[in-house]
């Protein structure tokens, strides 16, 4: 096995001392001189006409500075695949946080008062919050005009239903219809999932300045993804890239959120106005109201199986609830249609995936990009097929586990396939066969285990890096990558460190923007690690090329008979013949009289089809990463309360370049899969938020996470960054699918609605009793 002098190593955070020691400034601690404070007025209405606003009156208040509409912009439609959204809204609303007017102020305060002073006139419309209700023909249409937007798809998946369908695909391979008939049995099953907010401690803002002489908006923001928002700020103010400037501060979380041009624009706009700085900041009932959160969903599967256990078809059904605009949610659909019949083997597939406008909460990204929502369906139906063949369902999903280069269903090669190893390690690890073999009923709590396996494509989209060595021989590093909390600044140093043959303590990461940095689509989908790690390895590889040149003329040598390691160049096979880095940089420097500075990019060369898709395709992303949890929880038969008493979560990672950051994402994200499982809900039953503050709206603390026991499995990826590969999104995907078939090995009922609540798990063993006491 190769060593590392860096790489594996878990080295110390380069944000934990700063961050331990209160002296990071994150954007709420930021005050530009003479700035203002902004606040965005939001429809109270989920589905209404606009017939008029009236801004006369917050004009005229003392200490406002501007009132802005809809009036003073361009009608602008944006989005990632269909243009359907609007910065202001334009003639209706369609959720209850739908942008009307934005004001700057003095302070807080005025800008609070000068809200209450608008006059808006609506005329309210019928309601649809159901996705499956919003597919009927005569639903009211969120979007009366969807077939005209840049974008839109037509195709056979729409036939029959409403044109609330915002985009849809389709997936084959082989004959699902043969497959049935072949088949000793057949399950159909319906599950739903609900709404979860990201829920990052820190809520979005943003602060936006306008120099007058050369029209240029530079903004400060708390975004995970600052090129996708300076485009997105362009798009709605109608400015050329070169005249906006993204500047990211420190992100306080973000899990997938962050990653659009919400707040942003509102305070360019405002701050061209008035011609001085001017901030917003969402409160918390703002952010849980109007930002994007994991989308809802509907999920019917139809599963045929031999008596043998052999899986021979799968029929799936996914309706997605998109809310009011579809932002990622062709994507989210996309991406979760492809992995929605499981890591399984199974010849025969027809998957049909919907994204479905409703008068709800735009969804967005949140870890697992619709995964959660697809592993919920599929693991807890293996369960019970499992279950009524009497198979042990880890046999059952050894059995039917997908191979290396095998095909997944919509067509791309599968490559780095792991899931028997993580299977088998969790099961492993857990004492899985031990477990379930105990009798665990003490008088009315009852004991169960459960598991759930999970794949998920990751990477994609390009990424870009720069290593500059200064004279004395230290080394800056820039990317556009952006970390959110995650770490990645310091994988990233590891990288270069090892590609380079510095000291990791010799670099430093420059603190990014939009102007200076190199290009980099933002922090989601487990790229960063895989993406921006191999363009920072291109760009130390290239440094390092840089330093040979000068270092062969210094050792006498020639460059490709060159190693370096721990800031020294060294002759191979000759330890004693060596230079210092500090040495040859100053060489180049003031002799050479060049600039050591590498350069590097990375964008993804996967499998590029053909895909046996209509509609939206996710597209080749970089790699399969596969995990797998297993769950022990303790159910209260009286009260309906679950207790996770312990989580067990293998994960393939290629290879861990930190082994401490990839166990903290790990434990982080079964904690967030907890949440998704168990309580977590973001409830809008008339289109408005309903437990729109932290006292209502419920995400776990310390006392609500058992014991996690990570497990870090390590396959190198043949083109990752010394054989890394992303970590983030996975973690969190099959651990509520886990605690269900736990609640089931304990007490034999079944719940196919998240979250899991005492109520649903009571009336679950209501009906179960009622059964009993039939025979």
């Amino acid at each position: 096995m190769e060593q590392f002098d860096v790489i594996g190593k878990s080295k110390r955070r380069l944000d934990g001392a700063y961050k331990a020691t209160a002296q990071v400034r994150y954007l709420d601690d930021l005050v530009l001189p003479g700035m203002l404070w902004g606040k965005v007025l939001r429809s109270e209405y989920a589905h209404a006409k606009i017939l008029r606003i009236d801004v006369s009156k917050a004009e005229r208040l003392k200490g406002v500075a501007a009132v802005v509409t809809g009036a003073d912009v361009p009608l602008v439609r944006s989005g990632r695949h269909l243009k359907d959204r609007t910065m202001f809204a334009a003639s209706k609303v369609r959720y209850a946080g739908d942008a009307l007017a934005a004001v700057a102020a003095v302070d807080l305060e005025t800008a609070e008062r000068a809200l209450s002073l608008i006059d808006v006139e609506y005329e309210e419309l019928p309601l649809v919050l159901d996705p499956i209700q919003a597919m009927d023909p005569d639903a009211p249409l969120v979007h009366e005009d969807i077939v005209a937007y840049a974008g839109y798809k037509p195709g056979a998946p729409r036939e029959g239903y409403s044109n609330n369908i915002a985009t849809f695909t389709l997936i084959e391979r082989g004959d699902v219809n043969k497959g049935f008939a072949e088949a000793d049995y057949v399950f159909e099953d319906t599950y739903r999932t609900h709404r979860q907010a990201n829920s990052p401690l820190e809520t979005q803002g943003a602060i936006a300045s306008f120099d007058v002489i050369s029209g240029k908006v530079t903004i400060w923001t708390t975004t995970a993804a600052p090129f996708r928002v300076r485009s997105g700020v362009c798009e709605f103010l109608g400015l050329p890239t070169s005249k906006v400037k993204i500047i990211p501060s420190c992100v306080g979380g973000s899990f997938g959120g962050k990653l659009e041009a919400e707040v942003e624009p509102f305070c360019a706009l405002l701050a061209k106005k008035v011609g001085k700085p001017v901030k917003i900041v969402y409160m918390r009932g703002e952010q849980l109201r109007v930002c994007t959160s994991r989308h809802p969903s509907v999920v019917t599967l139809k599963t045929g199986v031999k008596k043998d256990g052999t899986l021979v078809a799968r029929e799936v059904r996914v309706v997605f609830n998109a809310g009011s605009r579809a932002n990622v949610a062709s994507l989210v659909t996309a991406y979760a249609s492809s992995l929605s019949a499981g890591p399984y083997k199974i010849p025969n597939v027809k998957i049909t995936g919907y994204a479905v406008y409703t008068n709800d909460i735009p969804g967005g990204a949140f870890r697992g990009f619709g995964d959660p929502q697809v592993c919920f369906a599929y693991e807890s139906q293996m369960d019970d097929i499992a279950a009524r063949l009497g198979i042990d369902p880890v046999d059952f999903r050894l059995k039917n586990a997908v191979e290396e280069g095998e095909l997944m269903p919509h067509g791309q090669e599968m490559r780095s396939v792991t899931l028997k190893e993580c299977l088998s390690e969790a099961v492993a690890k857990s004492d899985w066969r031990e477990k379930r073999a105990q009798k665990r009923t003490v008088e009315k709590t009852k004991r169960g285990v459960g598991l759930a396996c999970s794949d998920g494509l990751y990477g994609g989209f390009a990424s870009g890096a720069i290593i500059k060595v200064n004279e004395d021989g230290s080394v800056m590093l820039s990317v556009g990558a952006t970390d959110v909390g995650q770490g990645s600044d310091t994988a990233l140093v590891q990288i270069a460190a090892e590609e380079l043959g510095v000291r990791y303590e010799d670099i430093q990461v420059v603190l990014s923007d939009t102007d200076a940095s190199p290009f980099d689509i933002g922090s989601f989908a487990s790229r960063v690690t895989y993406h921006a790690g191999n363009a920072v390895k291109s760009a130390a590889s290239d440094a390092r090329r840089q330093l040979f040149d000068v270092a062969a003329e210094l050792l006498e040598a020639k460059p490709e008979d060159l190693l370096a390691r721990e800031g020294k160049v060294f002759v191979k096979g000759s330890p004693d013949k060596m230079v210092p880095i500090p040495v040859v940089a100053r060489v180049a420097c003031f002799v050479k009289e060049r600039s050591i500075i590498g350069v590097g990019s990375h964008g993804c060369d996967a499998y590029a089809g053909p895909w046996n898709v209509q509609g939206i395709a996710y597209g080749a992303l970089a790699t399969n990463s596969f995990a797998a949890q297993v769950a022990e929880v303790e159910v209260d038969t009286e009260t309906g309360h679950v207790k996770p008493l312990k989580m067990t979560a293998a994960l393939d990672c290629g290879k861990a370049i930190n082994p401490g950051i990839v166990e903290g994402q790990i434990e982080g994200g079964v904690a967030i899969g907890i949440g998704y499982g168990l309580f977590e809900e973001l409830q809008t039953p008339d289109g408005r938020v309903a437990n729109g503050e932290f006292k209502d709206y419920l995400i776990p603390t310390a006392l609500d996470i058992p014991d996690i026991e990570p497990i870090i499995v390590e396959k190198p990826q043949h083109d990752g960054p010394f054989g890394a590969k992303g970590v983030g999104d996975a973690p969190p995907v099959g651990v509520a699918a886990a605690i269900s078939n736990a609640i089931f090995d304990a007490t034999g009922v079944r719940i196919k609605e998240l979250p899991i609540t005492p109520e649903k798990v009571l009336k679950a063993l209501d009906e179960k009793r009622g059964r009993e006491s039939e025979i």
